[in-house]
């Protein structure tokens, strides 16, 4: 048997930021993670780069419960003093990202490491926790028959998303035995399957768009950005952000600062211009050439040789349509692909400092609730300053 004042369940972002919040507060802490080493998925984010925050972050940012958010943004939202209290540095950029200074996502896991070995809280690895029992202190038992004596826990086990990294989802069993409600998890934050025959001819490529996100014909979300057209799927940030919402059909407007009548105008210009240039040169001005010549396709199905002089009026109308609203049918996110789980512990499970209703001493923070930011590094400020707030929940728990 293990003692400790607080256990931390998960060795991810979150996890780790409570950990340093409890250590500094003169706990012993455990952190049980399940994989060989804490902090896998931190290494990956933001392409090695770790795009830790972000300077616009709000309450407002999120999909999630408002009065849950606020008060733990607004006591615990510093993420850059947070850091440089470890040692480790970051710039912003022009849209409010934070990196370190060093540019690699290696550094934040480093400057949390290494903070918490300063302070003496303690990494379990190859820790698969598999049930907690509540008596007068907390006992997690691990798959392999280890067990952890704590006067408070802290669940930190992230979602579903990218199970290779030790999310699977699967944590969520350990509260099911305390009535704990677990809101469906959607994968987030990530592409969207899409068996559209002309992916084939685009794949590779991007295109400026605003992306409305629909399910059975209801707009659910609109957010404009650059898609990326891949192998059997969309992708790029702004379809990432509307992964949460389970379209089942997404809207891609090519020129949103126009009008149909507008891009018809324009359409009709370029056609009279070009009347003895090829439809395969037709509209290069305005799209990539493999993507304009895929739309012509689409609506005049003429041969591509043939002059720009032969789109009728009708034809260049449905043109314009297309162009202002071209539609795919899409399926669900993809886990593996994830960055992010949307689903969790649901608000209503826990205080606004983040302790379980039905489970006094034990708290949940980052990925693990039932909160959700866009691209941008707003999920890790929120992992840092859920982080915290359990963490300093938990310590005041012990006092």
């Amino acid at each position: 048997m293990y003692y400790c004042d607080v256990a931390v369940i998960g060795g991810g972002a979150s996890a780790l930021a409570a950990a340093v919040e409890c250590a500094r507060g003169g706990a012993f802490v455990y952190i049980l993670e399940r994989l060989n080493r804490v902090g896998k998925k931190l290494l990956v984010t933001g392409n090695g780069r770790c795009n830790l925050s972000n300077d616009k972050a709000t309450p407002e940012s999120y999909i999630g419960e408002t009065a849950l958010i606020s008060p733990v943004l607004a006591e615990f939202g510093n993420v850059k003093s947070f850091f440089a209290s470890m040692g480790l540095y970051t710039r912003t950029d022009n849209e409010g990202r934070v990196y370190p200074m060093s540019n690699a996502a290696s550094a934040v896991l480093d400057a949390l490491r290494l903070e918490c070995a300063r302070l003496g809280a303690a990494e379990l690895c190859d820790f698969d926790a598999v049930g907690i029992n509540k008596g007068e202190a907390f006992v997690i038992t691990a798959a392999d028959g280890r067990k952890v004596q704590a006067k408070q826990i802290i669940f930190a086990a992230g979602g579903k998303a990218a199970p290779k990294l030790g999310t699977d989802g699967s944590a969520f069993r350990l509260l099911n035995p305390y009535g704990i409600s677990i809101t469906p998890l959607v994968p987030a934050l990530s592409p969207l399957k899409c068996s559209a025959s002309e992916l084939r001819a685009l794949k590779g490529l991007r295109a400026a768009a605003a992306v409305r996100a629909y399910r059975g014909g209801k707009l659910l979300a609109e957010i404009r950005g650059e898609v990326q057209f891949a192998d059997n799927a969309l992708s790029g940030i702004c379809v990432f952000d509307t992964a949460a919402y389970s379209p089942d059909e997404l809207s891609l407007d090519l020129m949103p600062e126009h009008s149909t009548d507008e891009v018809f105008d324009i359409l009709n210009n370029i056609a009279a211009c070009r009347s003895n240039a090829s439809t395969e040169d037709a509209f290069t001005g305005l799209f990539h050439k493999r993507v304009a010549q895929c739309l012509i396709r689409m609506v005049s199905k003429m041969p591509l040789t043939a002059p720009c002089g032969d789109l009728s009026p009708e034809m260049l109308r449905e043109l314009a349509a297309t162009i202002k609203d071209w539609r795919f049918s899409v399926g669900d996110g993809d886990w593996e692909k994830a960055q992010v789980t949307r689903g969790g512990i649901a608000a209503s499970e826990l205080s606004h400092k983040l302790e379980l209703k039905k489970l006094p001493g034990a708290y949940a923070c980052g990925e693990a609730v039932d909160v959700l930011g866009p691209c941008g590094g707003y999920n890790l400020h929120w992992a840092w300053a859920s982080g915290r707030m359990a963490g300093s929940s938990a310590l005041n728990g012990l006092r």
